[in-house]
């Protein structure tokens, strides 16, 4: 990847406790839950040279630059000042040895800002190392925290949209850091199928779903994240981006798209009403349980076209998004509520505080790397 020069990585990792007293009657309990406060923190950076390449907060930056083609709007959507983009993109190339990214300023069309080829294999081999070192982080210290707080650890049980996979996998190997003495097991479905579930009485302390409702008490749920639905294709398709509306009243064999009942299928219904000049003849429907069938049903030849969340095109390094929504047609948004009061070993209620990590900073820097928004 990069041939001629040599970049290695450096994390650091310490523990540290937050202070509080437990406040349990036994002796035991009590050693142990001053152990269930304490939290693992990780840096991970790529030098070059002794020299800082990249880190979270400069990847993060980097591919917001990919995604919007612009240092102003990537520095917008990370709560940045332009100057600081700027100057922290030029130290980015500076300890690179190399432009990782390209700038215009001004011209006829503005000016812009994009990877190069090295930039974004570089953005990639940081992520890639990343997700791979918290993983074994989390892992390691999740399994020595437990079996030192086996007597008063906490098991949480979280119901999450299928959709949400990839985002709530990465935010809960950072939640793993934060609290290693908690065990979040986690059950992926239809969030429709996840209601049903959860009404026939399947176990379920925090659930994340694409339509409030589905809560008992809709009051009580807090928006959690938002995703797009896009018209999607395979990249070995190589078909041209355009408009939603030319995309679908355009030349395809079939188009995949989800079932009604989820609130993809819904919001795919909403764009083809929206859109299509004509109803779309059966023949040329092709659908599937929920949001992952429609790349399962692209990549099997089932389908040509598919109507998928941006959000999972962003995460499949196969799929190629052609045309994206924009204002409140195709728009879904997820709610995420405690059902429970799981108390841990200190008294707290773990549900909650695992709800209000979900809505936390580094959960959002998450979301967006899978695509999704606040």
């Amino acid at each position: 990847m990069f041939a001629s020069r040599k970049m290695k990585a450096k994390s650091s990792a310490g523990t540290r406790s937050t202070g509080r007293k437990a406040a349990v009657p036994a002796k035991a309990a009590a050693e142990s839950s001053a152990l269930s406060e304490w939290s693992v923190g990780l840096r991970l950076w790529i030098e070059r040279r002794g020299e800082a390449v990249l880190g979270e907060g400069r990847a993060d930056l980097l591919a917001e630059v990919d995604r919007t083609r612009s240092i102003s709007a990537a520095a917008r959507a990370i709560k940045m000042s332009y100057r600081h983009a700027w100057l922290t993109i030029q130290a980015v190339n500076e300890a690179a040895g190399e432009p990782l990214v390209e700038s215009a300023v001004g011209g006829v069309r503005g000016g812009g800002a994009r990877l190069t080829p090295n930039g974004r294999a570089a953005l990639q081999l940081y992520r890639a190392l990343s997700d791979d070192v918290r993983r074994h982080a989390a892992g390691a210290v999740t399994r020595v925290a437990q079996r030192a707080t086996a007597a008063v650890g906490t098991t949480l049980h979280l119901a999450a949209a299928v959709s949400l996979q990839e985002a709530v996998g990465q935010i809960l190997t950072e939640y793993a850091l934060l609290r290693p003495s908690v065990r979040v097991r986690t059950l992926f479905g239809g969030s429709n199928e996840l209601a049903a579930q959860i009404a026939g009485g399947a176990v379920a302390d925090v659930f994340l779903s694409g339509d409030a409702a589905h809560f008992l008490a809709p009051a009580k749920s807090r928006r959690f994240a938002e995703n797009r639905v896009a018209v999607v294709a395979l990249r070995a398709a190589e078909r041209e981006p355009s408009t939603v509306a030319k995309l679908l009243n355009g030349d395809f064999r079939r188009l995949a798209v989800a079932d009604p009942a989820v609130p993809l299928g819904r919001a795919s219904q909403e764009l083809l009403a929206r859109h299509r000049r004509r109803p779309l003849e059966p023949e040329r429907f092709v659908q599937v349980d929920n949001s992952r069938g429609v790349p399962a049903a692209l990549r099997s030849g089932q389908a040509d076209l598919g109507l998928a969340f941006a959000g999972d095109a962003a995460t499949s390094a196969d799929l190629q998004v052609l045309a994206q929504t924009s204002g409140d047609v195709g728009l879904v948004s997820y709610h995420v509520a405690a059902l429970s009061e799981r108390r841990g070993a200190d008294g707290s209620d773990e549900s909650a505080a695992l709800v209000d990590f979900l809505l936390s900073g580094p959960a959002s820097r998450c979301l967006r790397r899978c695509g999704l928004r606040r």
